[in-house]
């Protein structure tokens, strides 16, 4: 949608911002990912039961970088997605569909 509406410097300090936020959760999610599971071949989402118990930190790094990612309000998330949607609807993209 950024792509579209491009002429303006608000959408594209969205595009930056949008980028930032979710580059930022996924290096996150990855990094806490890798300290916990190293290399190993086989990770199975049952490893991950209990994690709040082994590494506080590390699983509520992870659930805010899965929550930023979906884009759950009051995440950066949100409003990468806010102000990426809000000059979109502003230059009357919704009219196409």
């Amino acid at each position: 949608l950024a792509l579209l509406v491009a002429q303006s410097e608000a959408v594209l300090n969205g595009l930056v911002f949008y980028l930032f936020v979710y580059g930022a959760a996924v290096l996150a999610a990855f990094a806490v990912l890798m300290n916990w599971f190293g290399t190993a071949p086989d990770m199975l989402l049952d490893q991950l039961k209990g994690a709040m118990k082994q590494d506080k930190a590390g699983a509520i790094v992870l659930t805010l970088a899965f929550l930023s990612m979906s884009a759950v309000p009051l995440t950066g998330g949100f409003f990468s997605k806010v102000f990426m949607f809000a000059p979109a609807m502003h230059s009357g993209l919704y009219q196409v569909l």
